[in-house]
């Protein structure tokens, strides 16, 4: 699958109609569609004809229910950030911004976590606009779970402040991160695994 893919969404079109206004209800920009698959579902989440985030699911048992599982963390989110944007896009403060306020999310503390995720986020952003090393979001958010000290599961409300982060720190005609769209995606997947 390349950037910019949409995979078909299989099964019942009604039932399919009523399940994407649910997840699309928020951001009518961001489409969710799910291919299944032997086993598993995929779940891709894609902004302005770009994938931003993809997950792989258990599939759905007889009758069409979401069967249990584990649902998705944060930090499983921000790795899927950075699997699904271009590897070169360089950190910059809206990025930083958003990864700052999922570490801050997951871990109940305020500000960047010394040696976290966010921190090495800023890092990457202040050195980026001093026109630096060139660090990558791929660079900084590979391995995140293992960055972030207390992960958690993604909610709406993790949701709702990562993007507000990355709103409020993104400029003007500024493209999109995925930080806020992956996390956006990993939320609406954990909201309706409990539908």
């Amino acid at each position: 699958m390349k950037p910019g893919d949409v995979l078909p969404v299989s099964g019942d079109p009604v039932a399919r109609s009523e399940r994407d206004a649910l997840l699309n209800r928020d951001d009518p920009g961001l489409v969710v569609a799910e291919t299944d698959l032997p086993g598993k579902r995929l779940v891709t989440a894609s902004a302005g004809g770009q994938v931003v985030a993809q997950f792989a699911v258990p599939a759905p048992a007889a009758g069409g229910a979401v069967p249990e599982g584990e649902p998705v963390t944060m930090g499983e989110a921000l790795e899927a950030a950075a699997l699904m944007v271009d590897g070169e896009k360089k950190v910059d403060r809206a990025d930083a911004a958003a990864i700052q306020a999922a570490e801050a999310r997951a871990t109940g503390l305020e500000g960047a976590t010394p040696g976290g995720v966010g921190s090495e986020a800023q890092a990457a952003a202040a050195s980026n606009a001093r026109g630096e090393e060139g660090v990558s979001l791929r660079d900084v958010l590979r391995d995140a779970t293992s960055k972030i000290p207390r992960d958690k599961v993604v909610t709406r409300e993790d949701a709702q402040k990562v993007v507000g982060a990355e709103q409020r720190n993104r400029g003007q005609g500024e493209p999109e991160g995925g930080v806020a769209a992956s996390v956006v995606a990993a939320s609406r997947l954990n909201e309706n695994r409990k539908a």
